[in-house]
């Protein structure tokens, strides 16, 4: 038969036999040991024995495992927080109930299939008898069940609440977990009726050495790697015995978990509602300042050791490491601000401003850089003068010139107090490229030729590329001299630096830009050889952005050459590795060029698609350019099927934006596709007003649209020339020519119904 033990009211280990020995039946036989009785008992039976809760009488498992050696039809199922290590043992880890997807929950109905909803639904029940799972609560009900790590105490602790509190109303009270869920069964043991006591229970079973060790871990967020640990955790060296001893005792014990090894590193993480445990005891002893500097001057080493790997080779391992890291590194930044420590903060997150470039977390970085810059501690030195570039960066990416503008201005300023023109070079750089977002190009310009002398003073190479490689790209983007004259001698002279310094990576972006520069010239050959002469240097280098971002420049090029299967193959290996690095402009990028394409072949349904899918990627993270973009596409597809007013409402968002970032050729493309609804709608003068200021954008700017956008503009003049005389057709042409831009695109504007 099957035989239930409950060991959960012992502490002597000694009793555990005696307690097997009793439940069975087994009477004591004269003075022989109850292991000599009992072991004589089960020699001949075939059964299994349920040894429950056996984790604080765990030194009673040599006997236990003496005595299943001389039965061996028995056997026994043991319930404990810690493994016996037996021989024979075999370890089947109960893992949390499983939860939802918070990011992509099915509907309320649906809910129920996973295990945690479906406990909390019951528990709920039992107190709220008409209590369910609606539209309403849905997302409330599977957040409280995720924020209790899908531990089903938690979880029944907290539906006990429901006869008080709503769902949306619990969730709200979750952020001190321990102090919320008591109450449970009077029917229960103590430990069962508060989850702080549960944990206790877990605890308290642990050694001195191994509580320390414990306490410490809940610095950590999201988990840590072994070498972090030992870092943080005995930074004084003042730990008895091994940490890897400590953490493998803290793993048996079940209060830490092994999460998936890393490359050569395991990691290991507490739940959240344990951590919340570990965080009070390390109050009570008076540790956490310390601990938590340590931790914070760890993850700074960390993200200072990361920054110029970001560039390079080695740049998805690290750009993932620290995306790995990010808890920690978001709780080393927010200790750092709420102790005061502003250098050291300055310094974390001015390490951090290329990753949250390129991983797309501007906002956040921004909302960093705030509080770290408003605090009263942090001197004005380089750190600060690096910390408000990325803050001016950061903003100019989310197209908030006005702040961008200030943050970098005291960037500037506080580079030359200090005299560091490194830094001095690299805010005006950024200063020349927030006033070009805002159309004055003559004072980009400017900024440009400052940060060129800058650079010069600083006798580095590197920067003084970078200073002619960005007047170069003014020269090639806002030209004066349409052939590009002034362009390609500048991007020359930023090549040559680069050449003499060796650096592939500044030579194969300067290469990109030249072929950026002929593509617009029409020299498509040319264009597509230097595209590939870069591809081969970003390749050489191992740089996933620059590889992943040429590739869709050659898959651009191949595009404009009508090589439908070329483009096919280079947008899919950009997106493929763009997905792969976690690059989310470069993601959106793709889509919107594989949008393109998929016009031009006719596809009109896969259009739609990439198009949907690269809006949601770059409203996600905030990628104004790219939404607009996407829009762009999208309203001319709804105007190629005939849905005007969808296209009118695609259209107007997409000039807004266009129209805030200062984008000539997104104006153009935008209003080109406007003037092709007015001409399907037989309104010629005003079609013929909105061709005129398309005309104009793109003649200012030295733009060009796309051969499919084009082949569209010169249907629409055909088109307007054949209804309208010269006289009438030329008078709306002038028109245009004055038409204030706002005005234009309120033409666009949908109409109120």
């Amino acid at each position: 038969g099957v035989w239930f033990v409950d060991l959960a009211p012992l502490r002597d280990p000694a009793l555990v036999l005696a307690t097997v020995a009793t439940t069975l039946g087994v009477q004591a036989v004269d003075a022989r040991p109850v292991a000599e009785v009992l072991g004589h008992f089960l020699r001949d039976k075939q059964l299994l024995l349920i040894l429950d809760n056996f984790e604080q009488v765990v030194e009673a498992a040599a006997p236990v495992g003496a005595l299943l050696a001389g039965a061996r039809q028995v056997q026994a199922l043991v319930t404990s927080r810690v493994p016996l290590q037996l021989q024979g043992e075999r370890a089947f880890p109960v893992p949390p109930l499983a939860l939802p997807d918070l990011a992509a929950l099915p509907p309320p109905a649906q809910l129920s299939a996973y295990a945690a909803v479906r406990l909390f639904i019951a528990r709920a029940q039992d107190v709220q008898p008409g209590f369910a799972v609606t539209p309403a609560n849905a997302p409330a009900v599977a957040a409280i069940c995720a924020r209790l790590d899908g531990l089903p105490l938690a979880i029944e602790l907290a539906a006990a609440r429901i006869r008080l509190l709503p769902p949306g109303a619990l969730l709200a009270r979750l952020e001190r977990r321990l102090s919320l869920l008591t109450g449970g069964a009077r029917d229960r043991p103590a430990r069962q009726q508060t989850l702080r006591g549960a944990i206790a229970w877990s605890y308290d079973l642990l050694d001195p050495e191994a509580q320390q060790l414990f306490v410490r871990l809940a610095v950590f967020a999201g988990g840590a790697t072994l070498e972090a640990i030992e870092a943080v955790c005995n930074a004084a060296g003042d730990l008895p015995g091994t940490v890897l001893d400590g953490v493998d005792a803290l793993v048996r014990q079940s209060l830490l978990r092994a999460e998936a090894d890393t490359a050569d590193s395991p990691r290991f993480g507490m739940l959240e509602t344990i951590r919340e445990y570990a965080e009070e005891r390390l109050a009570e002893r008076g540790e956490a300042a310390t601990l938590r500097g340590q931790h914070a001057a760890y993850y700074r080493r960390l993200a200072e050791t990361a920054e110029p790997q970001l560039e390079g080779p080695e740049q998805v391992g690290w750009i993932d490491r620290l995306e790995q890291e990010h808890a920690n590194l978001r709780a080393a930044l927010a200790w750092s601000e709420a102790a005061g420590q502003g250098e050291d903060g300055l310094r974390l997150a001015g390490a951090l401003g290329q990753f949250w470039i390129v991983r797309g977390h501007w906002r956040e970085g921004r909302e960093h850089y705030a509080r770290l810059l408003a605090g009263p501690s942090a001197p004005r030195n380089s750190s600060r003068a690096k910390a408000l570039y990325y803050a001016g960066y950061l903003a100019w990416r989310e197209s908030d010139r006005a702040a961008a503008r200030t943050a970098l201005e005291e960037s500037l300023a506080i580079a030359q107090e200090v005299g560091d023109p490194q830094r001095r070079a690299a805010a005006l750089d950024m200063l020349s490229r927030v006033v070009e977002l805002g159309g004055d190009l003559p004072r980009a310009e400017r900024f440009a030729e400052q940060s060129l002398a800058a650079a010069r003073q600083a006798g580095d190479k590197a920067t003084l590329a970078a200073a002619f490689y960005r007047l170069g790209y003014l020269a090639h983007f806002f030209a004066r001299d349409p052939a590009g004259d002034r362009g390609q001698a500048l991007y020359q002279q930023a090549l040559a630096l680069r050449r003499e310094l060796g650096d592939r990576r500044g030579i194969a972006l300067i290469l990109a830009n030249l072929g950026t520069l002929a593509a617009d010239q029409g020299d498509l050959a040319n264009a597509r050889q230097l595209a590939e002469e870069s591809l081969a240097l970003w390749r050489e280098v191992r740089d996933p952005w620059g590889i992943s971002m040429i590739l869709g420049d050659l898959g651009g090029v191949a595009l404009e050459q009508e090589d439908y299967a070329a483009a096919h193959l280079f947008l899919a290996q950009s997106l493929a590795l763009a997905k792969e690095a976690g690059i989310k402009d470069l993601i959106a990028s793709a889509l919107n060029n594989f949008g393109h394409l998929a016009i031009n072949e006719g596809e009109d349904v896969a259009a739609w698609a990439r198009f949907e899918a690269a809006l949601a990627v770059a409203r996600e993270a905030g990628f104004d350019g790219y939404i607009a973009e996407a829009l762009c596409g999208l309203g001319q597809l709804a105007a190629q099927q005939g849905a005007v007013a969808q296209a009118r409402t695609f259209f107007h968002e997409s000039l807004l934006l266009c129209q805030k970032l200062g984008i000539s050729p997104g104006l153009a493309e935008g209003l080109s596709g406007v003037a092709g609804l007015a001409v399907a709608q037989g309104a010629w003068p005003r079609a013929v007003e909105l061709l005129s200021v398309v005309e104009r954008l793109l003649t200012a700017s030295q733009q060009r649209l796309n051969r499919w956008e084009q082949q569209q503009l010169d249907r629409h003049v055909a088109a307007t020339r054949a209804q309208l005389d010269a006289a009438a057709w030329d008078a709306a042409w002038d028109a245009g020519q004055i038409l204030p831009i706002a005005q234009a695109i309120a033409q666009a504007q949908p109409s109120p119904g």
